[in-house]
């Protein structure tokens, strides 16, 4: 196995040497103490000597004399000296040092003892690994300015950088100009996006040149640092007086803060801060050090640098220098402003082989006023350096990028980088794809003799990092996803190496480690990657619980992918999620191990115990092909798979951590439902009949689930909304039935008649479906029936010939669904008769004897109960479970509810006999239990288009009353408790029948305006018997009533309304799709059920089906599917992947398909070929040329259109004459012939020809 795919996963460029992070303080504590890092700082005067000295005395380094540090003995000659020399300056041990509070890390040293060397070796500790790309970005500082959508381009593409693996980013480090903006870009990328790398974002920067107050910080938060409490009498009077210079607080641990908004502050996005010191204040930082910095970087094997310019000025000139003089690229971001747009001006006018004229130059610099200097030695040497830089022989080391016209900076980052470092190809293709950069990685894989041994890793990094564009690229170059990098690997390896559990036969032996090796990368890699972004702590182990997530994401209607699973095991499975749905199952005690630090030997030396492990966590019991990984992979690329994707993503979007994520998922939702929507009208446009198919078609892939139970599972109303599923919902609902001929009044009163004659007249006078003869063409689908003869149930059966018996079509008119509902409902009103006589008629007395009612009601409903136990079991078996809802669990109280009335109240009156109690409590109980087999007939609603979505509305309703009725209840409370402790609590007692009665009752009723405490008070005010106490209390009680009458009268009963009316409005918004989803769910019932099963006439049936059951051991149910047979499902791909190619193929083209720069523009002309000049003025006389020609055409054009016009005007007016000499007889019809022409010549004479330009003049 190789450690580029399971070990290091997230490696863009090689790892280098790592280990465990070593905490910075300490590091620069072991420096300090082996003297390796050293400080510098001005020794012309020593702080134990200027007693003697002005207080306000300042030293040539910037600072004031009591405010140096030196100890030692001063150097008295140089205390007067004019000018700044090296002498000035002593070595003293390193002081200012530690972690700042945002953790970034920070020292204050100086650049001798080789401290580059040494600084870069801490820093490798600190950060674990060595780099591998040393990014510098220098440029404008305090007059920097930038394009909003430049600067963001700008900070995507920083952001992108720093967020590669062992890439350094090198900057000034101060809180102004472009390190600021880097700061910000790197700051914004990690926290929109989970990475593992912390990117490392190194400042380096002057001590001297940093303000005040950030130097005063770094000293407090240093390891060493003495609060002035504790220093001697001494030290405290000079850091009083160096405290008072400068306008600081005395205890400065206490009230000193950082100044985010001082551009001389150090930028608080940065991780470390080099601070050089040289011993002076005000001085700001050559270039040397940068360049011996990455000089002294690059010195690490494998590590190479590259230098961005973002505006600038004359100084980073000194910055290109150097990077030219060491071979390093620079990219120049061109339109940033000053430096950076006159050398990109330059370079595209010269190209790469013309040479550049020095008036040119000027004339460059001239146009930036900021940039040109004043003086004529600096003007020549500003152009000389400039020359120098833009040599020819140097110019292939300058790349630009503009906005707008290059694709982005990371591309042009990544060619300026290749065009001269010289790094393994496999480097440069995981840099490519985690850059996104496909036009280079195209170019590096046209160079390879055998570029296909490149595509696993690479194939398996851009489905780990998301790049759509790469994925596309190696899936049309015809590559097989199931061939994984470690499986290659591990092919390569000695023989004895490789486990002894392999079978003999080597092409069967690949083939399934193959899909160990793709089944561990899917769970391992993707599968736990995604579980990760929605902030969950749980992780897949093993087969087993890949395939309960699935399960669980897309619900129980899907059978098992992996696994051939019993009913017993299944329900067992269903039953432990159930009640440990919180819980992972981890079949894998030892997981393979990824840390990044394991290295090749490791791994090979642990080959054959991670083939055991494969073997057993990894190994399907089902067929898995490359199809299967496809489907793994990508769960959105044709109909099925994208209902499924947008199964997932709304489960993914509720369990989401953050809103972010539940939000970016909740988005990917939309996506695919309108993907799957447009993949399904462009089927039906194609052939309504097989898209009807393709909706209800067994999908063996996806767990034999069909497109319409996702579609209903998940809600998606863009695909229940569409004609093909309504389609399917008419064919299905009239079954063999020509729904076309059921459509008129006259056709429904036939129907009518038909019913009532028991179906005899249907197979003569009623229309039937013609036959569908297309997909049974071949002799072998008959054969291949054979196949679902184990699965206990039949599905669709569309008809197949022309002519059928009269029994045949008999049976077919009753198995119609709209047939079944049909009698189940008279039946059913039959019943409620039944029960409603028996209680008003039969049920009189407790010792009337038992009639027929009561034995019809017991057969009835224990016919019924035997029915929905049957109904239940049937579609757990065939997995018919798509409208089944974990969140509706709660039903399954209310489902047996009216059976448990009817048996506990039915036998509480058998009982009875001289029990009068008894027998009220079972009147009590069944009266109940009547009123809810009366609103159980509700269901029969849903099947008319009309009232069907009412049922949805009062279901809402219901839910906004019942969050309003503790709004309600409030009121009621408030106003009875307190109108009762003012009146009538003489009348109170302590039970709980009193309480409710005189407390909560009477005020309930003030919400259908029987209001009887207004009466009471009134009588208690008017009456002569009353107290002045009292009638003051009944008049307070009248104030309360009145605000009680304002609050549920008018504002209670007008926020009900209103919600009420916003849900109605919801409803009725959706009213196609509730009452399609209504028609599926009453089809799949009618569907499945068995013909004649209207109670108690089932009880035949099941007696019927008990004999078949034990003479055939074994039961068909129907299920709404077309079951799957080998060539009807071949049949169905074809016509699918056929009818949705152009939709699928467009979207790819638009969003992830890369094209190639050959393929969208000719390649240019070279530049060699003819001068600048000349290019540019024969572009110019040719432009001008053109432009005077269309002018003339134009005038022309105009001429011609004058006389036009004035011929119409005289033709207009002549009619206009005779239109007025037969308007008297012709009423107002030549008045508006008359208007309409005059109409014509004001707009054709006011038509502006003197505006049109040559853009214009183009268009029309």
């Amino acid at each position: 196995m190789t450690s580029n795919d399971i070990n290091a996963i997230n490696n863009v460029l090689p790892a280098g040497k790592s280990g465990n992070r070593v905490q910075w303080i300490e590091l620069v504590k072991e420096q300090v103490k082996n003297e390796g890092l050293m400080g510098m700082t001005c020794a012309a005067y020593s702080s134990k000597r200027i007693d003697n000295i002005v207080e306000k005395t300042q030293c040539v380094c910037g600072r004031h004399v009591r405010e140096h540090s030196y100890t030692g003995t001063p150097k008295t000659e140089l205390a007067n000296a004019e000018q700044w020399v090296d002498e000035h300056a002593d070595l003293v041990p390193v002081t200012v040092f530690g972690q700042l509070t945002n953790g970034a890390q920070f020292i204050r040293c100086s650049t001798e003892n080789n401290a580059f060397q040494k600084l870069i070796s801490m820093i490798v500790k600190n950060v674990g690994s060595e780099p591998r790309l040393i990014v510098s970005c220098y440029g404008g500082a305090e007059y920097f300015t930038m394009k909003d959508s430049l600067e963001r381009e700008f900070m995507n593409g920083i952001g992108q950088v720093a967020a590669t693996k062992n890439v350094w980013i090198l900057t000034t480090g101060l809180n102004s100009g472009v390190s600021m903006l880097i700061g910000q870009g790197v700051h914004r990328r990690k926290a929109l996006h989970d990475n593992t790398w912390d990117p490392v974002v190194i400042g380096m920067s002057s001590w001297g040149s940093i303000a005040e107050c950030t130097r005063v910080i770094l000293k407090e938060q240093s390891p060493g640092f003495t609060k002035s409490s504790e220093l001697l009498e001494s030290d405290q009077y000079r850091y009083a007086s160096f405290k008072a210079l400068n306008d600081l607080p005395i205890e400065p641990s206490a009230k000193t803060v950082w100044d985010n908004e001082d551009t001389k502050t150090l930028d608080k996005n940065h991780t470390h801060f080099l601070l050089l010191d040289d011993g002076r204040l005000g001085q700001y930082l050559s270039d040397k050090p940068r360049s011996t910095f990455v000089k002294t970087a690059c010195a690490i094997p494998g590590c190479h640098a590259v230098t961005i310019i973002v505006e600038g000025g004359a100084n980073t000139l000194e910055v290109i220098q150097h990077d030219i003089q060491a071979k390093r690229p620079v990219v120049i971001v061109h339109g940033s402003g000053r430096l950076a747009n006159v050398l990109g001006n330059l370079l595209k006018k010269a190209g790469k082989e013309n040479s550049i004229e020095r008036d040119e130059v000027i004339h460059q610099l001239q146009l930036c006023k900021k940039l040109w200097p004043a003086s004529k030695e600096e003007q020549d040497a500003l152009v000389g350096s400039i020359g120098k830089i833009l040599d020819i022989n140097k110019r292939r080391y300058l790349s630009i990028f503009q906005l707008g016209q290059d694709a982005d900076l990371i591309h042009t980052l990544f060619q300026a980088i290749h065009k001269v470092s010289h790094l393994d190809i496999k480097v440069w293709l995981k840099l490519a794809v985690h850059w996104n950069c496909m036009d280079a990685a195209h170019t590096l894989l046209k160079r390879e003799e055998e570029p296909r041994i490149y595509y696993p890793s690479l194939f398996s990094q851009a489905l780990r990092e998301n790049r759509p564009v790469f994925v596309d690229y190696f899936l049309r170059r015809y590559y097989n996803p199931l061939e994984k990098t470690i499986f290659i690997y591990s092919k390569e390896q000695p023989k004895e190496t490789k486990s002894k559990e392999r079978s003999s036969n080597k092409y069967d032996e690949d083939k399934e480690w193959c899909i160990h090796y793709a089944l561990h990368f899917i769970i391992h890699k993707l599968h736990n990657f995604t579980l990760a972004s929605t902030g969950s702590k749980k992780s897949l182990g093993c087969l087993e619980d890949l395939d309960r997530s699935y399960s669980k994401w897309i619900g129980p209607f899907v059978e098992s992918f992996y696994f051939e699973q019993s009913s017993c095991e299944r329900l067992w499975r269903d039953i432990s999620s159930l009640y440990a749905c919180s819980k992972w199952t981890t079949c894998c005690s030892n997981q393979v191990s990824n840390t990044s630090g394991t290295t090749t030997q490791q791994t090979l030396d642990t080959e054959s115990a991670i083939d055991v492990h494969m073997a057993k966590t990894f190994r399907p019991v089902k067929n898995f092909e490359q199809q299967a990984m496809f489907r793994d992979i990508f769960f959105w690329s044709v109909i099925g798979a994208a209902l499924i994707a947008a199964r997932m993503a709304q489960h993914l979007s509720l369990t989401g951590n953050n809103p972010y994520t539940r939000n970016t998922y909740g988005e990917h939702r939309v996506i695919y439902e309108e993907y799957a929507r447009a993949c399904i009208d462009a089927c039906y446009q194609r052939d309504k009949q097989r898209a009807c198919q393709l909706l209800l078609r067994e999908i063996p892939l996806y767990g034999n689930m069909t497109c319409a139970q996702v579609a209903i599972a998940s809600e998606i109303t863009p695909v229940i909304s569409t004609h093909c599923f309504n389609q399917i919902l008419d064919r299905q609902w009239y079954g063999y039935l020509d729904a076309a001929s059921l459509t008129t009044v006259w056709a429904v009163v036939k129907f009518t008649i038909h019913l009532a004659s028991l179906g005899l007249l249907a197979p003569r006078f009623l229309h039937y479906r013609s036959a569908d003869t297309r997909k049974y063409k071949n002799d072998q689908d008959n054969n291949e029936q054979d196949t679902h003869s184990n699965r206990n149930f039949v599905g669709i059966d569309d008809q197949i010939k022309q002519k059928f018996s009269y029994g045949r079509r008999l049976l077919q008119f009753h198995s119609s669904p709209v047939v079944m509902i049909s009698y189940q409902f008279l039946i059913y009103i039959w019943f409620l008769l039944v029960f409603s006589y028996w209680m008003l008629f039969h049920m009189q007395t407790p010792n009337e004897s038992i009639g027929w009612s009561e034995i019809y009601l017991i057969i009835a409903i224990s016919a019924t109960l035997i029915e929905d136990i049957r109904k239940f079991a049937v579609e757990y078996r065939t997995q018919m479970l798509e409208r089944w809802r974990l969140s509706d669990i709660w039903l399954l109280i209310i489902y047996p509810m009216p059976y448990i009335l009817f048996y506990v109240g039915f036998g509480l009156h058998v009982n009875s006999t001289g029990n009068p109690d008894k027998f009220t409590a079972a009147r009590i109980i069944l009266a109940i239990d009547l009123e809810i087999w009366y609103f159980l007939s509700l269901r029969f609603v849903s099947a008319v288009k009309l009232l069907g979505p009412k049922l949805f509305m009062i279901r809402n309703m219901l839910r906004d009353l019942f969050g309003i009725m503790y709004i309600i209840f409030v009121c009621i409370a408030a106003y009875g408790v307190a109108s009762r402790a003012l009146v009538f609590y003489s009348n109170l007692e302590f039970t709980p029948d009193s309480i409710a009665a005189n407390i909560f009752y009477p005020p309930y009723w003030f919400l259908y305006q029987f209001v009887d405490d207004k009466t009471n008070l009134d009588t208690i005010i008017s009456s002569n018997s009353s107290t002045a106490n009292e009638i003051v209390e009944a008049k307070v009680a009248h104030v309360l009533l009145a605000f009680q009458m304002l609050i549920i009268n008018i504002l209670i009963l007008s926020l009900l309304i209103a919600v009420f009316n916003f849900s109605i409005n919801a409803v009725q918004e959706k009213n196609e799709y509730f009452w399609r989803y209504q028609r599926y769910e009453l089809i799949c019932e009618y569907f499945e059920k068995p013909m004649f099963a209207y109670p108690p006439l089932s009880l035949v049936v099941y007696v019927w089906l008990l004999i078949g059951l034990i003479y055939r051991r074994h039961t068909r149910f129907r299920v709404l599917k077309y079951l799957y047979t080998p060539s009807l499902d071949a049949m169905w791909t074809d016509f699918e992947d056929a009818a949705t190619y152009d939709h699928a193929r467009d979207l790819v083209e638009k969003n992830y398909r890369w094209h190639s720069k050959s393929e969208t523009a000719p390649p240019p002309k070279p530049l060699n070929e003819i001068s600048a000049p000349q290019t540019q003025m024969g572009s110019s006389d040719k432009t001008v040329a053109q432009i005077d020609a269309l002018n003339e055409k134009t005038r022309q054009l105009q001429n011609a259109f004058n006389e036009k016009t004035a011929e119409m005007q005289g033709a207009i007016a002549k009619l206009e004459a005779q239109t007025q000499q037969v308007s008297s007889n012709h009423g107002s019809r030549f008045q508006i012939l008359s208007h309409i022409s005059l109409s014509l010549s004001l707009s054709l004479t006011d038509y502006d020809w003197n505006g049109l330009d040559d853009e214009g003049y183009r268009a029309r």
